[in-house]
This record gives structure tokens, sequence and C-alpha cells, in this order.
């Protein structure tokens, strides 16, 4: 059964810019909304730096410098929000964790008095990937990711240990977009 509310949904455009960020130096090429409640948005950019903003204030709660050796062509969170990963240059794969902590947490990098504190750490890097990679994606149930670019494949790693578990072939050239289907039972690429 359903509620007169339930049926009347209107959708909703955004109207004007909520905020402006200018933490990066370099062109922004990646971006997602991750958190709990796509609370966050996580920023990669052509100068291999990664930054979290909080979606309501737009306030940079944490800037890692250097989270690639070169551009980050791509982010991906998980539907949990708690899971990033990123793709770049020179085939350098990045898994993250994606905490809002609890105000009791005192050694939080960034953050404002009104945003959250967010704890942004890495995981592990993963890097059998020999050319740039241009996407990645989570597997909605999270035990996997994918990763695909110049190398003409598509590559799907297990989230607990890095190591790829299988690839997919069959593009001629390179491979610029990529993800699972909702269910996660099958993979749409690009390129």
């Amino acid at each position: 059964a359903s509620s007169i509310l339930e049926d009347f949904q209107c959708f909703v455009l955004p109207n004007r810019p909520r905020a402006v960020s200018t933490v990066h130096s370099c062109s922004v090429d990646a971006l997602c909304f991750a958190g709990q409640n796509e609370s966050l948005i996580v920023v990669g950019s052509a100068d291999g730096s990664l930054s979290v903003h909080d979606v309501e204030s737009g306030t940079c709660l944490h800037f890692e410098e250097k989270s690639h050796k070169a551009r980050v062509w791509d982010v991906a969170s998980s539907r949990s929000g708690k899971l990033v990963v990123s793709g770049g240059s020179h085939g350098q794969i990045r898994l993250w964790s994606v905490e809002t902590a609890r105000a009791d947490v005192s050694a939080v990098r960034g953050g404002g008095a009104d945003s959250p504190p967010v704890l942004f750490a890495p995981v592990r890097s993963v890097g059998s990937c020999r050319d740039d990679i241009y996407a990645v994606h989570v597997h909605p149930h999270e035990s996997h990711f994918l990763a695909a670019g110049c190398d003409t494949c598509v590559r799907i790693f297990s989230r607990d240990s890095g190591e790829e578990v299988r690839d997919y072939r069959g593009h001629s050239m390179a491979v610029t977009c990529a993800q699972f289907s909702p269910s996660g039972s099958m993979v749409a690429s690009g390129g």
C-alpha cells in the first residue's frame, strides 16, 4: 500500500551552485558522491590530488596532495559510501576508506566548526595495470571493483586482497567508461 505522499513525488533540478571550491591547482577530472547519505564529494585532479568536501557547506574536509603520481582520471564510491576507488595515470589504482567520524574522534585532518569531521585513509594501492586508468567502479555488493583504461581491458579486482580476479578483452582501443549493472551481474564498457 502506498500513501498519497509516495504517489506524489516531484522531480527537482538544482537551480544554482551551492558552493565553489578552489583547493585544486589543476583541472578537476573526476568526482563522486560518497559518505553516508551521500554527504561528501570526493574530487580527483590533474595534479594527482584528491579532496573530500562537505556537500552542504562545500568546505574541504580533507586534502590528499600526492594521492596519485599523476592525473586522477576517475573516482567512484560504493553504495554504502564507505569505500572509494580512484584510477589514474601510469595504471595506478587506489582504494580509500571513507568514514564520517564521531564527535569524540579528535585526530581528524580538515573540517570546519560546522562541518562533520571525516576520516579519509588509503586502504591499498593496486598496480597491475600498465597504462592509464580512465574508469573505475565498485561492485554493488562492495566485494569487488573494476578498472579500465588505455590497455583495452576491463579488469575486476578483489576488494579484500587487491588481486585481479578476471579480465575482459575485446576492445580495440582504450576503454574510457565501464560500470557494473545495479545487480552486479553484468559489466558494460565503452571506448
